[in-house]
């Protein structure tokens, strides 16, 4: 099983990231569990949204508190506290930066999403994606489009999906 947690400010869009990623593991085969963790006040407050993948069907309902990946989509959220596992934070600063400032000793990638983007949400899951090769790119764009397909027209939902697709291509 492998368990991921995003960290966001309320209105990033962490939940909607964590629901594409489910549903495009689903789409592949996958026992899926999403779900967000917030308080009653939801917009610019930290929340937590957190993704169970496995192949054999997941039989525990707690919130994850060891992630095999971490997923920060806002700068000002990167701390020590936050990060386990893989880390994947959307910032400006390299990786030996976020690292040297936390003290966080385990592996960092970093990907600037705000100059890919005005929401780094789903860019961000597209270099996840990439990094940890949990499901296919293909999968997650057509999830995408499905969540927001019948809410944007084909030109926004282009506007989209096509900083997936560089965010995807950025990632390292």
């Amino acid at each position: 099983m492998i368990q991921i947690i995003f960290h966001a400010l309320g209105g990033q869009g962490a939940k909607s990231a964590a629901d594409i990623l489910a549903e495009a593991a689903f789409a592949e085969g996958k026992e899926i569990q999403a779900f967000p963790d917030y308080g009653p006040e939801r917009r610019r407050a930290p929340i937590r949204a957190y993704v169970r993948i496995s192949d054999k069907k997941i039989l525990t309902h707690e919130p994850i508190i060891r992630p095999d990946y971490t997923v920060i989509i806002d700068p000002s959220m990167v701390s020590k506290d936050r990060m386990s596992g893989i880390c994947v934070v959307n910032s400006s600063e390299t990786a030996d930066a976020i690292k040297k400032k936390t003290g966080y000793k385990g592996e960092v990638h970093v990907l600037d999403a705000n100059k890919i983007s005005g929401f780094a949400n789903l860019p961000m899951l597209a270099a996840f994606v990439k990094i940890s090769k949990t499901v296919k790119l293909e999968t997650v764009l057509k999830q995408t489009e499905v969540l927001f397909g019948r809410k944007m027209n084909a030109e926004r939902l282009k506007q989209t999906v096509d900083p997936m697709k560089k965010a995807y291509e950025m990632a390292k």
